[in-house]
Formats: C-alpha cells, sequence, structure tokens
C-alpha cells in the first residue's frame, strides 16, 4: 500500500497521494556520461589508500567511524539540541493521522520552501476542501523519513491542483533603522540678534535705551546695504 500524507482537521480526516515535483519533471534534464572503450556507461568509485577494494558511489555515506576509527551503526548516533537535551528521534508522519489547521499566508512567508508535492486527494472531507478552493492554507507537520526535526507541510489550491510545500522557519527577524525624534529649534527673531548682540542687555536683563536702539538700527540698515553690495 502507498504511503500517504493524513490529515485531521476538527476530528475529519483527509489523505493524500503525493508526488515531488521537481525541475527534471517540468523541464527535463541532460547529463554527462562517461563511457568505457565499448562505449558503455561507468560508475564512479572510490580507491582507499590501500588501493586493494573499489567502493561505489554511496559507499561510504552509510560509514560512521569514531575517533578509534571504528565503525558503527547509525542507529548507535545521538542527537542532541542547542540547550545540551538529548534528543528523541520522530517516527515518519506519513500514513500517520497529523493535526492541522489553517493559518494566515504569513506563515509561508516566514519558512524556506525545500520541497513541493503535486497531491492527488483519495479520501477528502468537505469542509476541508471547500477551505482549500477558498484561498485557505493549512499547516501539519511532516516527516518524510524518521529524524530529530519534522518539517512544517503547508496545502494549498492553486487553479492547476492541490500542492504541498516542505520548508523550516527561516527564524528571521524584520528590524528598521532606528529613527531618532525630531528636535524642532527656533529660530531667533532677526531684530532679536543683530552680528551677535541681542535686543536686551544680557549682562543687566535690560531693554537698550533709545540711543543704543538708533545703533542697533544703524548696524541693521549698514548689514542689508553689504549684503546688497555682496
Amino acid at each position: 500500500m502507498a504511503r500517504e500524507i493524513v490529515i485531521s482537521l476538527g476530528g475529519k480526516a483527509s489523505r493524500f497521494n503525493f508526488s515531488k515535483v521537481s525541475r527534471q519533471k517540468m523541464y527535463g534534464m541532460k547529463k554527462t556520461v562517461v563511457v568505457d572503450g565499448d562505449g558503455e556507461a561507468c560508475d564512479r568509485g572510490l580507491i582507499p589508500m590501500d588501493g586493494d577494494v573499489v567502493i561505489p558511489k554511496g559507499g561510504t555515506s552509510t560509514i560512521y567511524i569514531d575517533d578509534d576509527f571504528q565503525m558503527f551503526s547509525r542507529k548507535d548516533l545521538d542527537m542532541f539540541g542547542p540547550d545540551g537535551e538529548k534528543l528523541e528521534i520522530r517516527p515518519s508522519t506519513l500514513g500517520e493521522e497529523q493535526e492541522a489547521r489553517f493559518v494566515d499566508p504569513q506563515q509561508i512567508l516566514d519558512h524556506s520552501i525545500s520541497s513541493v508535492y503535486a497531491l492527488t486527494p483519495s479520501e477528502i472531507d468537505d469542509g476541508t476542501s471547500r477551505k482549500l478552493k477558498e484561498g485557505g492554507i493549512l499547516e501539519t507537520a511532516f516527516n518524510y523519513y524518521a529524524g530529530y526535526s519534522p518539517s512544517t507541510l503547508f496545502i494549498m489550491e492553486s487553479p492547476e491542483g492541490l500542492f504541498g510545500l516542505v520548508g523550516e522557519p527561516t527564524g528571521f527577524e524584520y528590524c528598521s533603522q532606528d529613527v531618532t525624534e525630531a528636535v524642532m529649534v527656533e529660530e531667533a527673531d532677526e531684530d532679536d540678534d543683530i552680528f551677535g548682540y541681542r535686543a536686551t542687555d544680557p549682562a543687566r536683563g535690560e531693554a537698550w535705551t533709545e540711543e543704543q536702539d538708533l545703533r542697533v538700527s544703524w548696524l541693521r540698515f549698514e548689514r542689508r546695504i553689504l549684503v546688497l553690495d555682496f
């Protein structure tokens, strides 16, 4: 029996067959093939330092070696989180019912999408189908293989059909340049500041005398002439 994506919304289950969407399937691909003298395709291999064996492609991906150069199985590995706590392995979600909920489209923008699947419902609840057709976006957990950190699956519908988008949270926090508060500065009135002299005596806090007012007026008149001549 083919594995399916199974979700539950409001206690009602929906099942989807899925097929990965890739650029190769959509646009095709080109591949360079190395052949021998007889025109047969060659397989890539690895020859170790001692040179007594040939390791085929992928032959080292399942080998783990400790500090003493002893091999051990992948199942003997442990995973620890940033806080130092040991993480428990999570089983695959395929074929297992997962709780789902409708979310805001902003949720997708906060994720980095790594895989896209074309979905074909083998069983879908009427209410779920109606909300998807109206533009709703479902969010649920997704783990293709057993692992320590399940991804997020978004299910949405477009004119081309149903699609599932698998991604991880980006963790980015939006920020902006700090803006300082504008400070309003009142400009001094022309009559209050004449070449650095104010219309009141700063030493005594008194207004200019009539004679001083005439002197200030003459300075103001001279300044205007100088400005015009310049």
